[in-house]
């Protein structure tokens, strides 16, 4: 995820409302509330499911539960299952990584184990090389 937080922990992993039935699931509220994170036991990764609310939502709400990390499934309806890149609208406190919706599945039967999460984000403005540009026209002066 764009703007995630840089670490590298090991802790103990818990699903929160992730709601996986068989078939095609429904929308997802993963996350979206902070009742979703009743009985959060700080100092774990929360994992939740992508849908009904914006990226950000979902990491601080389990930051304010007392998540280390996040993993953040797809969500597993129609176009919602493969891997996917997001942004989070400011810098998170915590590694944050999105997950395909197998992937989640298979993280959730493990749930209340333990899990490495490392991501070694780097941000800043940064000084560039071979940069193209088209002006749209033919002007060779511009």
């Amino acid at each position: 995820m764009a703007n995630s937080g840089s670490s590298d922990v090991e802790a103990r992993l818990h699903a929160v409302n992730l709601r996986i039935t068989e078939g095609s699931p429904a929308a997802s509220a993963s996350g979206c509330e902070t009742t979703d994170f009743q009985g959060f036991e700080r100092g774990t990764v929360a994992l939740v499911r992508r849908g009904t609310c914006q990226f950000q939502v979902k990491v601080d709400n389990a930051v304010a539960a007392g998540a280390v990390g996040v993993v953040i499934m797809n969500e597993g309806t129609e176009s919602r299952a493969d891997a996917f890149s997001g942004v989070l609208s400011k810098g998170a406190t915590v590694p944050v990584v999105g997950v395909t919706y197998e992937f989640g599945r298979a993280l959730a039967a493990r749930a209340g184990g333990t899990v490495r999460l490392a991501v070694n984000a780097v941000k800043g403005t940064r000084m560039t090389h071979n940069v193209v540009a088209d002006t749209g026209s033919d002007d060779k002066a511009h």
